[in-house]
């Protein structure tokens, strides 16, 4: 998913060299994934310098001079030797610290142009959020809510929200919190209990904050990698429910066999 914000030109002379930026350009990418920082750059002139750099929070060299950094070496990828007018850069296994602001240089002719791209990362959990069944009983003054959470990145935290309010520990409310990390998978799994004698116009809602990026989350209560687990377990079985077959079989021929050899021999 990509988007793109405030496209500026800007072009200034500085003694006899002619420079060239665009910026603000946004480009979002899911942890864990792929994206692609595009960079077009027409006429590049192949004898002089091209690179990207991150310039932000902190400034390091991603490409220059046809190798990459230590930290992109094997996750990063430019396209210039299939397409020497392609500067754009794909990058894999996104992790938090490449959030930021990224910079493409290069020469075309003798214009030295500069792009300027933000990848702004973010974490995807999936949300399941279900009312106790206590909650039917309208005598009850006290309402429980559970939310269970499930992604790959572990510094996060569930959030209580009613009519668009923070809720948080009081003498009307109660939020538990438990965490644990499933084998093997890697899947951090949030979970959180709310019990509140607050009423609202609406039910309360559960939400995802993560530290440092923002989020995207899919609100589901089917557990895909417990059915991935059982699948697995399931096909591990396969092949020791269809050996003794084998063994049977295999057995059986060579029984037939030594029948119909013996009956062959001259008495």
């Amino acid at each position: 998913m990509r988007i793109f914000l405030g496209l500026l030109l800007v072009v200034a002379v500085s003694g006899d060299e002619e420079v060239k930026f665009v910026e603000d350009r946004i480009f979002m990418s899911i942890l864990d994934s792929s994206v692609l920082l595009e960079c077009p750059c027409s006429n590049r002139n192949e004898n002089k310098d091209f690179r990207w750099q991150k310039e932000g929070p902190e400034k390091t060299t991603v490409f220059s001079s046809s190798n990459f950094s230590e930290l992109y070496k094997g996750r990063a990828k430019i396209f210039v030797a299939q397409d020497r007018y392609n500067c754009s850069l794909l990058l894999t296994n996104i992790t938090v610290n490449d959030q930021g602001k990224y910079r493409c240089s290069f020469y075309s002719h003798e214009t030295y142009n500069r792009f300027f791209v933000y990848l702004k990362v973010q974490a995807f959990y999936r949300v399941c959020q279900k009312n106790s069944a206590s909650n039917l009983n309208d005598s009850s003054s006290a309402k429980d809510f559970h939310c269970d959470v499930a992604g790959h990145y572990r510094d996060a935290e569930i959030q209580w929200y009613l009519d668009s309010q923070l809720l948080t520990n009081s003498s009307t409310t109660s939020i538990t919190y438990t965490y644990s990390l499933e084998d093997p998978t890697g899947l951090h799994i949030f979970s959180s209990k709310l019990t509140t004698e607050l009423k609202g116009t609406s039910e309360p809602k559960c939400d995802v904050k993560a530290k440092g990026i923002s989020t995207e989350l899919e609100s589901s209560c089917d557990s895909k990698h417990e059915k991935l687990k059982q699948t697995v377990i399931k096909d591990f079985r396969i092949p020791f429910k269809v050996i003794p077959i084998f063994v049977v079989l295999g057995f059986s021929l060579v029984l037939w066999w030594r029948w119909k050899r013996t009956e062959r021999l001259p008495r």
